[in-house]
């Protein structure tokens, strides 16, 4: 089950990476707690859409001032049954997508409320 939550979350930034907009994409996942990648890269001075999902039946509260980001909820879906009928696709998870930047050259950081566990990422603009 851990390896297919991997995949799943690996896939859906794959997917979301590659979605249809005129800005880079970046995603975060949250999975049991964790925040999924812990450091984000962006292009310094380019606009960036960020998504956001949470695997489990709470959601997770994202805060980053320093990008503009405040009280952003990242949905919960649950996921219960794990079967070729019933799994869900990556693509098929509720997410929340924000538009950030653009961003001078620098370190910033967004901070997650993760079901009670505080954890930060690093989001390198270069």
């Amino acid at each position: 089950m851990i390896q297919f939550r991997s995949l799943m979350v690996a896939t859906l930034l794959t997917l979301a990476a590659a979605g249809c907009t005129d800005h880079p994409v970046r995603s975060l996942v949250i999975d049991q707690g964790q925040i999924h990648p812990q450091r984000l890269n962006v292009p310094a001075n380019t606009p960036f859409d960020l998504t956001a999902a949470t695997i489990g039946s709470r959601p997770a509260l994202l805060q980053g001032p320093s990008l503009g980001i405040v009280g952003l909820e990242a949905p919960a879906n649950w996921i219960s049954t794990i079967s070729p009928k019933a799994s869900p696709s990556p693509g098929s998870l509720t997410k929340v997508r924000t538009r950030v930047g653009p961003l001078a050259p620098g370190d910033y950081r967004l901070t997650c409320d993760c079901g009670g566990r505080n954890q930060t990422v690093i989001v390198v603009a270069e």
